[in-house]
């Protein structure tokens, strides 16, 4: 006796049209999405810049950066006789200046004038979109016009965190005039990081429409995307270069970290890796035995200019 073949039940009709149709607009509105909105996401990001209180011999400023940019800084100079070497203070993402008078203070009292500077499309300076360093490395050289005159036969480096650090390597293998870094939990490179935090914040990345809208953003923004390669920057440094990050960061992962200290050129090199440290917790966890070892690489550093 023959079985019988019980028939295939079928979605009604509308119910197909309407997946179709549903599948479709998601598709279509997620590619519209990553190509008009995604692109300012990555472009303007959030502010969050709380007024500090600055050691007293600190003084506001505004400087000229590059492609007619006015860049807001603080100057935190000695109260007497000439210091041993100027340090450009560097934010992270989001950001301002205001995250550096403690640094700025402790550097003083140890000989070393500073400048903090909002990077561009942050805090009070101006432009309209972060290029990740494509862009700010120029203003970082601007600056660096305007020490040397200052403070001439002085040497100068960078301290940054974060995006700060990313900007202050590659603004290491952008001017030679940079005598050396400090580079606190920072990342190899803007499409990789941008990859990381999408996934971090919707659980998934599909990387043609982050592409797509990386793509878009370097139009609007006039750079190329491609170049925000600090894993590049490292194998051209030879300055000096201190590197820490913390162990348990959940923005940055500590790897990537070590890929840059592994790939840095320089002969001269450190790398601190923070025990408990998390991406913004560094200079409270470590204290100030973690701050005066930074300070310690810069003065051992200045001394052999």
């Amino acid at each position: 006796m023959t079985a019988k073949i019980k028939p295939t039940r079928k979605w009604p009709k509308f119910l197909r049209y309407g997946l179709v149709i549903f599948l479709a607009v998601s598709i279509i509105g997620g590619v519209l999405g990553f190509f008009f909105i995604g692109p300012y996401f990555i472009l303007e990001p959030p502010s969050y810049c709380t007024e500090k209180t600055w050691p007293a011999h600190t003084e506001y400023m505004t400087l000229a950066g590059a492609r007619d940019i006015e860049l807001s800084v603080k100057h935190t100079s000695l109260e007497d006789g000439p210091p041993k070497g100027i340090v450009i203070l560097i934010h992270g993402i989001g950001a301002c200046k205001e995250i550096w008078p403690a640094v700025a203070d402790r550097l003083a009292r140890r000989g070393f004038a500073s400048y903090a500077l909002d990077l561009r499309a942050h805090g009070q300076s101006g432009g309209e979109y972060c290029t990740y360093g494509f862009h700010e490395k120029a203003d970082i050289s601007k600056m660096v016009d305007y020490i040397e005159a200052v403070y001439p036969n002085t040497p100068i480096g960078v301290w940054g965190h974060s995006l700060g650090g990313a900007i202050a390597l590659q603004s290491l293998d952008n001017d030679k005039r940079l005598d050396f870094g400090v580079i606190e939990a920072t990342f190899t490179s803007f499409h990789q990081i941008v990859y990381d935090y999408h996934k971090r914040h919707v659980g998934f990345v599909f990387e043609p429409l982050v592409d797509l809208a990386l793509s878009r953003a370097g139009t609007l923004a006039e750079f190329s995307p491609e170049l925000v390669s600090p894993i590049q920057s490292v194998t051209r440094i030879e300055q000096p270069v201190i590197m820490a990050h913390g162990d348990i960061d959940a923005n940055i992962d500590i790897k990537y970290g070590q890929q840059l200290f592994d790939g840095l050129k320089s002969a001269h090199k450190f790398f601190h890796k923070v025990e408990g440290g998390s991406h913004n917790n560094l200079h409270v966890l470590g204290g100030e035995e973690y701050l005066s070892m930074l300070i310690d690489f810069i003065e051992a550093n200045c001394q052999q200019q």
